[in-house]
């Protein structure tokens, strides 16, 4: 949650270097282990589907030569790849 919190103020500075505005919503549950081990395989996707976009965006940044949005993203990129290794370490903790 803190790592989507952190990534969430870049993507909100990056717009703004964009002169955009970044919308969202955001939702709580919690819930029992089946529930648990749902919510982390739909994590796990999402995170997937994050790593593939801001990849994409950061070479976008970059083609447009903006190091300011470039640099978050990566910032991103990285904290996606420590996502990533902390969920699988939840998902093979509840087996």
């Amino acid at each position: 949650m803190k790592e989507t919190e952190g990534n969430v103020t870049k993507l909100e500075r990056g717009f703004r270097s964009l002169d955009h505005k970044a919308k969202g919503k955001s939702c709580k549950t919690k819930g029992s282990p089946a529930r648990n081990a749902a919510l982390i395989s739909a994590v796990q996707k999402i995170e997937h589907h994050e790593f593939a976009s801001y990849g994409a965006l950061h070479e976008w940044a970059e083609l447009l030569s903006n190091r300011q949005a470039a640099a978050l993203l990566e910032e991103n990129l990285g904290e996606e790849k420590a996502a990533k290794a902390t969920l699988t370490k939840l998902a093979l903790e509840g087996r």
